[in-house]
């Protein structure tokens, strides 16, 4: 343990007055149910593993050798491969078994393209475009991210009732398979697309945005815009008069070529409803899927981008969020600030490692800061992830991180070990480099010397016989 003493430690002090003021500032807080507790572990695995005989990885070892609690965002191979029932793929279903009665979490994972094994069909490597977010030269729309994939996948639109069902139906089927939780990954859909310059322009969305229009622009407004006869209108259509939409199949979200020019204050209104649209489909999506658990809500958390968003509606549907991360967002400023959004909103957040997304950076330098986003992340009251099969956003889509026992097993073992004091301690101000959150009338009770030090005071609020900590990153 010594080569990790200044990654994260506890200074138990119990001071009278000290401990009194940090207990009276200590911000009350709940932690949603079935989310990740105080001194939980996560860890994912994009197929239980190995997947083969030539895959060097193993899911279950790596569980016990990170003392990790909860198997979390993982997909199985029988949603994708079109299998009539669960008992097409016996040996998933024993390998969740086993996971739950080894004591652990398992959660299950959906994407924006979830569902395709009720109602999609596969032609040459694209979901047909009957169910998907559809772009204005009629094509589905594939993200700039996902343009070399060998099997890029188009996100289905939320506004398409078939799509919604098929979604729905992959969810329930996790739950036959013993899921406590369920990842969603993309929950911004087809509102990301709007935002950048497209949307979905299928019949059902350009039928949803003429009621839209219809319900909350007036008439002078909509004349103003360019509407003429809102029962008729047609947006696609309104776009494409103007400019002739791209000539692909593969149309870049990400492309600055975008109709946000041509649709001005129009388009506003557009991404607006793809907003509503987006955030109605999750509130529907949790009352089904608690119907069919018997009245029960099952952990539902989301991936809310590299930047842990909590700003947008659709996002207070989820429990918490796992999400991943950017180099440029691992610094604690960031973390601890994130940590406190989602706090004071009565959510979770769970930190991912930086992904260094092909860039050329020393290993050593990269692990020693992904140690110091996850003592920071547990410090800062969220969870952390073991960075083990992790997504590495590479041009083909394939690249995987896998972290080595050494380098992550002690960070993760101290923080089981020290569940009194992580579990029921609650945030009393911190500071570090970049940020100061500073509740204390007087100045923050403690001084910091070292510029490169982040420090986080929590509490027990209401026990006065609870000591408090410190955490030192």
């Amino acid at each position: 343990m010594k080569k990790y003493t200044m990654i994260i430690s506890n200074l138990v002090l119990t001071g009278a007055v000290f401990a009194a003021t940090v207990q009276e500032v200590a911000v009350p807080y709940k932690r949603p149910a079935n989310a990740p507790g105080a001194s939980d572990v996560q860890i994912r695995t994009l197929r239980f593993r190995p997947t083969d005989a030539n895959d060097p990885q193993d899911t279950f070892k790596a569980m016990d050798q990170f003392h990790v609690t909860r198997l979390e965002w993982s997909y199985l191979e029988v949603y994708e491969a079109g299998a009539e029932d669960l008992k097409s793929l016996p040996a998933d279903l024993e390998k969740i078994k086993r996971t739950k009665a080894s004591g652990r979490i398992f959660g299950g994972a959906a994407n924006a393209s979830s569902g395709t094994f009720v109602q999609w069909d596969d032609v040459n490597g694209k979901h047909i475009k009957k169910y998907t977010v559809i772009d204005r030269s009629g094509h589905s729309v594939v993200g700039g991210h996902m343009r070399y994939w060998t099997h890029p996948q188009s996100p289905g639109c939320v506004n398409n009732p078939e799509y919604r069902q098929g979604h729905l139906e992959y969810m329930k089927r996790y739950i036959d398979a013993g899921a406590t939780t369920i990842q969603r990954d993309e929950p911004s859909g087809q509102f990301a697309y709007a935002q950048n310059g497209s949307g979905c322009f299928c019949e059902y969305c350009m039928k949803g945005f003429r009621a839209y229009l219809k319900k909350n622009i007036s008439a002078e407004e909509l004349k103003s815009l360019g509407v003429k006869e809102v029962e008729t209108f047609d947006y696609k259509e309104y776009l494409n008069a103007i400019s002739p939409p791209p000539v692909t199949d593969f149309f870049d979200w990400s492309d600055p070529k975008t109709v946000t020019r041509m649709g001005g204050k129009l388009h506003k209104h557009f991404e607006q409803f793809q907003l509503d649209s987006c955030t109605g489909f999750f509130k529907w999506l949790r009352k089904e899927v608690q119907a069919y658990n018997g009245g029960v809500q099952i952990g539902y958390s989301c991936n809310n981008t590299s930047f842990q968003k909590w700003d947008e509606p659709y996002i207070m549907e989820f429990d918490y969020c796992i999400s991943e991360m950017m180099m440029q967002t691992g610094n604690p400023a960031h973390i601890y600030n994130r940590a406190q959004a989602a706090r004071k909103l009565g959510k979770l957040q769970v930190f991912g490692t930086p992904k260094s997304m092909g860039a050329e950076i020393n290993e050593t330098e990269l692990v020693r800061l992904k140690q110091q986003v996850l003592a920071t992340a547990y410090a800062s009251g969220a969870n952390g992830s073991v960075p083990w099969d992790v997504f590495m956003q590479s041009k083909d889509g394939n690249a995987r991180y896998f972290c080595q026992p050494e380098d992550f097993a002690p960070l993760f073992g101290f923080v089981r070990a020290n569940d009194k004091y992580l579990s029921d301690y609650c945030t009393a101000g911190g500071k570090g480099p970049g940020f100061e959150d500073n509740p204390y009338a007087a100045g923050f009770p403690v001084e910091v010397a070292h510029t490169n030090l982040c420090i986080v005071l929590r509490a027990v609020p209401g026990k006065k016989d609870a000591p408090i900590v410190v955490h030192l990153v």
